[in-house]
């Protein structure tokens, strides 16, 4: 009886060690919760925010792969069960072009950093053209200036060279040697403004808000005379040009405007000259 006895004390002790273990491992454990694990922090989905999906996209040079990983390549939820659809409902979803720049069109504003006053480069006069908001002319297509890409990562959208490229893609069979420079903003020798036969060729500022560049008289005539009729009034004789000194520009261009002003959008600035029809 007595050779039992350390057998007996031995175990009473390795007992007492692993019920002492097992309450340290119980108080060390984590509340356990049904809200999940939260993946991507506070201010995910708030733009306001510096931890807004939006500024690790740009960051990650506008990539969507990390996000396509969890939520599936079409968005709708994949292994996170959570669709990107709810939000970006468009077509494409967050791929949509306006999801990164545009509002109810594709073009600015707003633009990449999220500017939306005319006088900032991104932004300029993108929706003056493309909704013809002056009536000057029918709206202008993104594809006139850019070569729209087909998906987001279309060779050549998202590249390393500041600034979208601009070319005239329509206009280019009515005047030679248009170009826009990224370092002046500005457009120069264009047919939309004025580089035809008795017009001005002016040169304008993109961005420029005060609205100049639409003025009458600014593509051809003299904007500082006192009447439409003579602001309008392409060059004549008297001053180099060609054109009758006959200030009553319905006269010939009936179907661009009549006696009132008023100027038939779809007829000016076309690329050809309606001469009494």
């Amino acid at each position: 009886m007595k050779r039992q006895q350390p057998a007996l004390l031995i175990s009473i002790l390795s007992l007492a060690v692993y019920l002492m273990s097992c309450s340290d491992l119980k108080k060390d454990l984590p509340t356990e919760t049904t809200a999940g694990p939260q993946i991507h922090g506070q201010g995910w989905i708030d733009s306001s925010s510096a931890n807004f999906h939006g500024l690790a996209i740009q960051k990650a040079g506008w990539s969507m792969t990390s996000c396509t990983e969890c939520h599936g390549p079409d968005f709708k939820g994949g292994s996170s069960n959570s669709s990107c659809l709810k939000c970006h409902s468009k077509p494409g979803g967050p791929e949509n072009c306006t999801v990164c720049h545009g509002g109810l069109n594709p073009a600015p504003p707003k633009d990449l950093s999220g500017n939306t006053s005319e006088s900032s480069p991104a932004v300029g006069a993108h929706q003056a053209h493309l909704i013809a908001r002056n009536a000057l002319a029918t709206p202008v297509a993104c594809n006139e200036c850019h070569i729209v890409p087909a998906s987001l990562s279309a060779a050549g959208h998202i590249d390393n060279t500041a600034g979208a490229e601009v070319m005239f893609l329509v206009t280019d069979r009515f005047a030679a040697g248009q170009s826009f420079s990224q370092s002046t903003r500005t457009c120069d020798n264009t047919y939309c403004h004025g580089n035809f036969r008795n017009g001005n060729k002016a040169s304008v500022v993109w961005n420029d808000a005060t609205g100049q560049a639409i003025a009458c008289g600014s593509c051809h005539g003299d904007v500082s005379k006192s009447s439409i009729a003579d602001k309008a009034l392409p060059k004549t004789s008297l001053n180099g040009g060609t054109h009758p000194n006959d200030n009553k520009c319905y006269n010939c261009h009936t179907s661009v405007i009549n006696s009132n002003y008023q100027l038939n959008a779809s007829r000016h600035i076309n690329g050809k000259i309606d001469f009494i029809n």
